[in-house]
């Protein structure tokens, strides 16, 4: 799993980074396939950030984002929700090729 944090509006400190890694590496440790993950960070308004991460799986872009005015929470919650919505596509992706009529061969 290769990950892109691009910034927008600010610097991002190593802690900001350790933050989005060790999130990362909860993804990692749920989903067994390999993912590219782009994560973007940028400063909305004087205290807001938001935060998207962006991965392509079989030809379908999986997108999350969160906006909130505490980043470290948003950066979180943004990678649960993409979590659960990369897990959700995976056992749809695995249904379907079982209900495949080529899987019955």
């Amino acid at each position: 799993m290769n990950t892109e944090v691009i910034s927008e509006s600010f610097t991002l400190t190593d802690a900001i980074k350790e933050h989005i890694e060790q999130n990362i590496e909860k993804i990692k440790s749920t989903v067994q396939s390999p993912l590219d993950v782009h994560v973007f960070i940028s400063k909305e308004a004087k205290h807001t950030y938001a935060v998207r991460f962006r991965t392509l799986i079989t030809k379908k872009v999986i997108f999350s984002e969160k906006t909130g005015d505490e980043l470290y929470s948003v950066i979180s919650d943004v990678a649960e929700l993409f979590k659960q919505q990369v897990l959700k596509t995976l056992k749809t992706r695995e249904e379907k090729r079982k209900e495949s009529p080529l899987s019955k061969l």
